[in-house]
């Protein structure tokens, strides 16, 4: 399983987590502990959580880095929109642009977060720059 993940090369880009849903349920017939690993920047997947959820025991665990929350002042910079290829120059010395930067990141989270609390659905937050045993042991403790 880790080596088909690790050679995975996706015909598309973009996030559906609706679509990777819906496949695990067509797929899997019996009820199963299901773990959903994303960072979760995708929309209009709430519905097909909760349906997952009601068929499978679903885990989720939401992988974040720092720096999609703060944008460093580093002035003109290029960015390429990984799931759209959308090229984009941004000025980063702008506090109006960090700010608005950092408040779309926030409510990402925040509705990603609410989104698999009313799903029912256990989460745990992990940080691409941390250790993610803390984080799982919480998760699981919590669980048991």
């Amino acid at each position: 399983i880790i080596r088909e993940l690790i050679e995975f090369k996706p015909e598309e880009q973009g996030t559906n987590i609706s679509e990777a849903l819906r496949y695990l349920n067509n797929v899997v017939k019996k009820r199963c502990i299901a773990f959903l690993i994303s960072d979760f920047m995708d929309q209009d997947y709430e519905d097909s959580l909760k349906l997952a959820n009601k068929k499978h025991d679903m885990v989720a665990l939401r992988i974040y880095d720092e720096r999609e929350t703060e944008m460093p002042n580093v002035g003109m910079a290029q960015f390429t929109d990984p799931e759209t290829g959308e090229v984009r120059w941004v000025n980063t010395s702008s506090r109006k642009i960090r700010k608005g930067y950092r408040e779309a990141a926030l409510n990402r989270e925040m509705r990603a977060d609410n989104a698999l609390r009313r799903a029912g659905i256990d989460m745990a937050a992990i940080a691409t720059n941390e250790s993610y045993i803390k984080p799982l042991r919480n998760l699981f403790s919590k669980r048991s």
